[in-house]
């Protein structure tokens, strides 16, 4: 008798160590299947596709009828180049929510990297034009075809992207496509229209190299400045050449003791103002959104978006408003 109770004891005692170990890492009220996908994609945000995989496949031990847990199992297997199981957990996901009709590019992505291109090409066209997902499918597919040197099929791909006018992808491939023609007036319209829907680096590339070719040399220094803070360890080379030679030829005006953002406007516009580090970090956002016209002072006190004091140096503050670029070098010291 004496061992029954204890042998119930230790299995009592391994559930709870278990379960207590599992309500660690939830949120409150949130169930252990909700909280092993929640993990789940945190990982595949960070591209630990094993650890990802182990955590979406407890989330379907607690729940075999979720479709995120499928999904995520899908491409976490996609990031480890396990195709086979990628492709059975996405149809399985798809086959339990259709809504989820992105996964039908990434199964095109897997029978793109097969070099099946008929059957990719039949996966991408099952995303209906009016799915959100569309626009995206279609840019992924116009960019493989860039990449191939194949400009005229990129190009029809663009388009079907643009029928989803919120989505960015779609305009930076135009703005490549000019880019390719030297038209720059032509690329720097498309990458403009794309950097009002996103910020992300090869915007900020192709905006950079747009205005630097037409000669606006302080919005080229900006945006590549942008870009190298956001390129990751392996930026273009040629960025930083013109991003320094730039530096040397536009001669920044300099505001060492007050360290203020004194600028005018002349219409209502949308404005972005704050201060970066030389390699492209942006180190606090003083302002953003609309101003109306009129005469404006922003003072920056030397800290971070967190409140912490910023390291002495050299940084460089801006304005963005509309098409114009206000940049201004501030010394800590």
């Amino acid at each position: 008798m004496a061992y029954k109770i204890r042998t119930l004891f230790l299995i009592l005692l391994v559930s709870s160590l278990f379960l207590g170990g599992c309500a660690s890492q939830m949120k409150t009220g949130e169930s252990p299947s909700a909280g092993f996908i929640r993990q789940g994609y945190v990982l595949l945000d960070r591209a630990d596709y094993r650890a990802a995989s182990k955590m979406f496949r407890k989330g379907v031990g607690f729940d075999p009828q979720n479709a995120r847990a499928y999904r995520g199992l899908g491409l976490a297997y996609l990031g480890l180049e396990d195709y086979y199981r990628a492709e059975v957990f996405m149809r399985k996901a798809l086959q339990l929510d259709k809504s989820m009709s992105d996964l039908w590019g990434y199964l095109g992505d897997i029978y793109i990297r097969k070099g099946d291109e008929k059957s990719a090409m039949e996966f991408f066209d099952r995303c209906p034009p009016e799915d959100s997902h569309y626009a995206e499918l279609h840019f992924r597919l116009g960019k493989m075809r860039l990449d191939n040197g194949n400009t005229d099929i990129a190009s029809a791909e663009f388009k079907k992207s643009l029928t989803h006018s919120e989505f960015w992808g779609g305009y930076w491939g135009m703005g490549k496509l000019a880019e390719l023609d030297s038209d720059w007036n032509s690329a720097l319209n498309w990458y403009r229209q794309a950097g009002q829907k996103i910020d992300n680096a090869q915007v900020n590339l192709g905006l950079a190299d747009a205005y630097y070719q037409l000669e606006h040399y302080i919005p080229a220094f900006f945006y590549y400045t942008l870009y190298l803070g956001k390129a990751g360890d392996k930026p273009e080379k040629y960025a930083r050449k013109i991003k320094s030679n730039l530096e040397k030829l536009i001669s920044l005006e300099s505001d060492a003791d007050e360290h203020k953002l004194k600028f005018a406007l002349d219409k209502s516009e949308i404005v972005k103002a704050g201060v970066f580090e030389k390699n492209g970090k942006i180190v606090k956002v003083l302002f953003e959104g609309m101003l109306s016209r009129g005469k404006y002072d922003l003072k920056w006190n030397g800290q971070d978006q967190q409140g912490n004091p910023v390291n002495n140096g050299e940084y460089i503050g801006f304005v963005k408003s509309g098409d114009e670029v206000l940049l201004i070098k501030f010394l800590i010291q």
